[in-house]
């Protein structure tokens, strides 16, 4: 008890005097209505109507949520940075969201967590939000952790934005179909991005209310509140419709708060918002709207099989939906300039993309001049680039029988899925120092040290993900729950354990694509990658690698112990000098725990607030070692 109190005490020592050292990053002030986070990258401003919205939905989305009530309400953006910091309300977030996206057994939830747990749960959340289709740039563990608002606001608005589009598509609302412009099919409509989709809905119920619709994209220039007032119009029966006529946008913006109420929008939107010019708050506007029981898409019966036959079509093709959800969430992970595929194939029939792809992975393979910058809509163009592409693919030597420019450019499934897993697969091999997939394989083998070994990337000995767990606990033993790890013959105790697996991995710090239905089906494509994504890893500690691989080694060749007989008592094994020192190191801790010292009573030691500060890793407040010795 005394040695705990004593520990206690020298905790709050060090971190009472690390909470009066704070970085800069948690100043914030209020300048000009524009709220002001201060950190050592400069200053960022927000709106402060965005910075409401993103807390009331994070509010309403978290209210019943036992493991987040500490923070649940935030009321400002100091509760909105000090409630992000150890990770659990971003990854609860992401599954309200996304339900199942992020396995709450990944979770660390006892509180209070050092610095490495919190890290743990910051970098799940962020690989689990790429996975979901956001955008991550610049985003770290550490940035959050550290309380850099725009870092977190960006982060969250990637998440809400999700939330916002999930239901603009043609299978949740068929009648998106209306939108349809002269010549266009259910087809061409399922490929326009959620965006577009909207855009389209407003020029729609524009020209129901008799007006020219002009608007091109959600943004600034929709500050007179105009377009949205003709648009509730049609919607809400009661909408005041003299405020159209009126020079007041104070006036339209209090009727489209009232008409908000009547349609049961969710409250993330107020009057004084609304009058801020903010694109994103107009997304979040038109969303909700679109979204709402009446929003004047009622299909008609001859429209009904046209949808159901696109339906039907895109559902029978599953294997190849999901291979481009991979695929487009990987290449808008790049952050690459100028690239964001938000229709599959719509944005890469130009070859654009594809080029940025190939240049990236292969840096000066692609030779200004050879290629249209513009192609556009022009389909000559579109099979120039895309004869271009071929051919530099040729020249870093990867496969290209049976691809054509006409192919790529007419937007052939199993071409430019076949030539995207080509540029995908070397950019990962690359990571790992271009090795191959059978030295992958070899070197997975001889870290996981796990029994019976895998062959190759159709081994049935990926299906319970035992081996990959088995590779990753490597990295860090503290990292894997074995209570959660089922033996995984079953079909639920498959699921069960593929989905533990990937979240470990993204705790790891791993941005994976891969779903767990991948592993079932033991998928060899995304597998190749989810190990080249954990090889990665461990390329960034070399020194805890070689450690791991001579243990396997000379685990593999101790000699084995017979059994004992029946009556014989088992003859004990030597001890190497490593056990023979901790048996005499220390005797009052082992003293201790052989009294029932539970692991538990004492939530930190001086050695670990010391690793916390003195670690280069984390030490960015400089303080100095002598000062705690």
């Amino acid at each position: 008890a005394s040695c705990s109190a004593a520990r206690s005490a020298g905790v709050r020592l060090c971190f009472g005097n690390i909470l009066a050292r704070i970085p800069s990053s948690y100043i914030m002030e209020t300048v000009s209505s524009k709220v002001v986070d201060a950190s050592a990258d400069g200053f960022h401003s927000y709106d402060p109507g965005e910075l409401k919205a993103f807390i009331e939905f994070i509010n309403d989305s978290l209210k019943n949520d036992p493991d987040v009530s500490q923070h649940i309400p935030l009321k400002s953006e100091v509760d909105l940075a000090t409630g992000s910091q150890d990770g659990v309300l971003l990854c609860k977030l992401i599954n309200a969201v996304s339900r199942g996206t992020i396995d709450e057994r990944a979770i660390n939830k006892q509180r209070p967590l050092n610095v490495y747990k919190m890290d743990e749960n910051l970098k799940l959340a962020i690989n689990a939000a790429a996975a979901i289709g956001c955008r991550i740039v610049n985003i770290s563990a550490s940035s959050i952790r550290d309380g850099k608002l725009h870092l977190i606001m960006g982060l969250i608005w990637q998440v809400m934005r999700i939330y916002l589009l999930e239901r603009v598509n043609i299978k949740s609302n068929p009648g998106i179909i209306l939108l349809a412009e002269e010549g266009e099919s259910a087809k061409d409509i399922m490929q326009l991005s959620a965006e577009k989709i909207l855009v389209r809905w407003l020029r729609y119920e524009l020209r129901k209310a008799g007006q020219e619709p002009k608007i091109k994209e959600i943004n600034s220039e929709m500050k007179d509140l105009m377009v949205f007032s003709h648009v509730v119009s049609q919607l809400d029966k009661h909408f005041d419709k003299s405020v159209i006529e009126q020079d007041s946008v104070e006036k339209r913006a209090k009727a489209l708060i009232e008409s908000s109420e009547r349609l049961k929008l969710k409250s993330f939107i107020t009057e004084e918002s609304l009058m801020e010019g903010n694109s994103k708050i107009y997304l979040m506007f038109t969303s909700q709207l679109f979204n709402c029981k009446d929003n004047g898409l009622e299909l008609p019966e001859e429209k009904k099989i046209e949808v159901q036959k696109a339906t039907i079509t895109e559902e029978s093709n599953a294997v190849g939906t999901k291979e481009e959800r991979t695929f487009q969430l990987w290449i808008n992970s790049l952050g690459l300039d100028g690239v964001y595929v938000n229709s599959f194939y719509p944005d890469l029939k130009d070859g654009l993309t594809i080029l940025k792809l190939m240049n990236y992975v292969w840096p000066g393979s692609v030779v200004e001049g050879k290629y249209e910058k513009k192609p556009g809509s022009n389909k000559y163009k579109q099979i120039g680039n895309g004869n271009y592409a071929i051919a530099v693919g040729k020249d870093v030597k990867i496969r290209t029988a049976g691809l054509t420019g006409a192919g790529l450019a007419d937007s052939n499934p199993t071409q430019v899925l076949g030539l995207l897993w080509q540029i995908m697969r070397a950019n990962y091999l690359q990571i790992i120092g271009g090795k191959s997939e059978e030295e992958l394989i070899a070197w997975a083998n001889s870290v996981a040290n796990y029994s019976p070994p895998i062959k190759n990337f159709k081994d049935p000995g990926f299906r319970n993900s035992k081996f990959l767990i088995s590779l990753m606990s490597k990295l860090d033993p503290d990292i894997v729950d074995w209570g959660f790890v089922t033996q995984g013959e079953k079909d639920d105790e498959v699921e069960l354990n593929a989905k533990y697996c990937i979240n470990i991995a993204r705790k790891l710090g791993a941005k994976i694509f891969i779903t767990w239905e991948d592993i079932k089906d033991i998928n060899s494509k995304m597998l190749t990658v989810f190990l080249a994504a954990i090889k990665d890893l461990f390329n960034n500690k070399p020194e805890l690698e070689k450690a791991v691989m001579k243990k396997a080694e000379e685990e593999k060749a101790a000699p084995v112990s017979e059994e004992p007989k029946p009556g014989e008592a088992k003859a004990e094994e030597p001890k190497s000098e490593a056990a023979k020192t901790e048996e005499t190191s220390n005797p009052q801790e082992k003293a201790g725990k052989s009294q029932g010292e539970k692991a538990g009573e004492c939530e930190y030691s001086c050695l670990t607030a010391c690793e916390f500060i003195f670690d280069p890793a984390y030490n960015s407040i400089g303080i100095e070692a002598v000062s705690y010795t």
